[in-house]
């Protein structure tokens, strides 16, 4: 039971850090897109 838990915790936190990730870069992205095309 333990053990079951302890898995799905892991797997949720590797969903987690991909999605970190996904943003990340997402804003990095519109970050530098900015700086290259001020208002």
């Amino acid at each position: 039971m333990i053990l079951e838990v302890k898995n799905q915790l892991i797997s949720f936190i590797g969903c987690a850090e991909i999605l970190i990730e996904i943003t990340a870069r997402f804003l990095l992205q519109e970050g530098v897109g900015l700086e290259k095309f001020p208002e």
